[in-house]
């Protein structure tokens, strides 16, 4: 995830984010990356830069994918069908079901 428009971050972004690096946990990989000094200090502040790579430096997009996060969801599902990518409570949920 590029970070670079981020000028700050609630507890809801950070929920948001969370959930989608769980999205990918085993499957691809999640970065959040580019950073400015206040949202790095949410991520660290909350230790969500223990849990998650987070690089406040630049980086360079292209060796990322360009898909959008809908799109993805696609690949994987025709890539990865019956792989669980979400359990709650007593339901689990496949990259075919998004």
């Amino acid at each position: 995830m590029d970070g670079r428009d981020l000028e700050s971050l609630s507890s809801s972004g950070l929920r948001e984010i969370l959930f989608l690096a769980q999205k990918c946990n085993g499957v691809c990989q999640f970065k959040v990356i580019n950073l400015n000094d206040a949202c790095m200090e949410v991520f660290t502040a909350t230790g969500f830069d223990s849990i998650m790579d987070i690089s406040k430096a630049e980086e360079d997009l292209s060796t990322y994918t360009s898909l959008s996060f809908k799109a993805l969801l696609a690949q994987k599902a025709e890539q990865f069908p019956d792989t669980i990518v979400l359990e709650k409570e007593e339901e689990s949920y496949t990259f075919s079901e998004y």
